[in-house]
């Protein structure tokens, strides 16, 4: 009977230990899978911020763009009221004109002199006392033959005249001010078609080499429609997939526009690559062949930028290096789930 009991007591000890590594085993793994989650959770953080990071960068150059093109329109619109200004100085410049010459020749017509161009006939400093004598009187005898005088033409002719040299420096300016401003939109319209000109010629030499990998052949271009200024044109995307005819992308099916569509999307990540790129549903409306397509095009810009894809395609997440899922386990509250791959 005691060596029966002592067996169990050993059986039991024994089984005990073997209990006791047991949750020393389960021990480390659950501090094994919670460094692990602590570490995906750091990664979910760096790729939020990073994904803040590029929608501010994405932000701050849209608001640029907007307050170019903000600047040009109250540039042009300054243009424009300069013209008008000027235009205005131009008739009242005319006006003073007119009355300046209706002065002289009223002076010509009354007194026989062009008070632009008048200067003493003689030097009276050296007349004796009895040829100044004679002189006055023959003055005096042709100011009566002249009738009344204007003793105020003199002072208004001054007045306009100075009136006059105010609104010519004025137009001087107003012409100078015009002509910078024109300059200045001239030089910002110059840089931003020579920027659009080679940015466009880089995608589409990019988009050209791309479009066939997507389909395993076949041709696609962009082309710039309408004539004149460049800003003023549209940007056509002309497709033609293996086995048809080229044709605009809006005739392709719905597959064939959304991996056109991509691959012009890709074509500008590689010229300038970003940090990295979100896709919602890109994959949504391809078949298999192109879905595969699609997904070795990502897994080999993965290795330029990072993508992060939503996506309910099991092909696509088959390529993931990380999975996560979204589960609503309560109505209205979603929840992040890590699928350990």
């Amino acid at each position: 009977m005691i060596k029966e009991t002592l067996l169990r007591i050993a059986s039991k000890t024994q089984e005990i230990d073997e209990n006791a590594k047991e949750v020393e085993t389960k021990d480390a793994e659950a501090s094994g899978h919670s460094e692990k989650l602590t570490e995906l959770l750091e990664s979910k953080d760096a790729l939020k911020r990073e994904e803040v990071l590029g929608e501010e960068a994405l932000g701050e150059a849209s608001r640029t763009t907007k307050e170019m093109e903000s600047e040009i329109k109250k540039l042009t619109s300054l243009v424009n009221t300069l013209r008008d200004q000027s235009g205005k100085l131009q008739i009242k410049l005319r006006e003073l004109e007119l009355k300046s010459e209706n002065l002289c020749e009223n002076t010509i017509e009354r007194y026989g002199t062009d008070i632009r161009k008048y200067t003493p006939e003689e030097d009276t400093t050296t007349l004796t006392p009895e040829e100044m004598a004679e002189r006055v009187t023959e003055l005096r005898e042709k100011l009566g033959s002249m009738g009344e005088v204007s003793l105020g033409a003199l002072e208004e002719f001054e007045e306009q005249q100075v009136r006059y040299n105010f609104l010519l420096e004025q137009q001087t300016d107003l012409v100078n001010s015009s002509d910078k401003l024109q300059n200045a939109i001239n030089r910002i319209n110059r840089t931003t078609r020579e920027k659009f000109k080679e940015t466009f010629e880089a995608v589409n030499k990019v988009f050209k080499e791309s479009y066939p990998k997507f389909f395993r052949g076949g041709h696609a271009e962009l082309q710039i429609v309408g004539e004149g200024d460049i800003l003023d044109c549209g940007i056509e995307i002309v497709a033609q997939p293996p086995g048809k005819k080229q044709q605009n992308i809006n005739l392709l099916s719905g597959g064939e526009k959304a991996l056109t569509a991509t691959a012009l999307v890709f074509s500008i990540f590689l010229i300038k690559p970003s940090p990295f790129c979100l896709l919602d549903e890109v994959d949504a409306p391809l078949d298999d062949a192109n879905i595969d397509r699609f997904n070795g095009f990502v897994k080999e810009m993965s290795a330029k930028s990072q993508f992060i894809l939503i996506t309910h395609n099991k092909r696509t997440m088959e390529i993931a290096d990380s999975l996560y899922g979204i589960t609503m386990e309560e109505p209205g509250v979603s929840k992040a789930v890590a699928v350990n791959l």
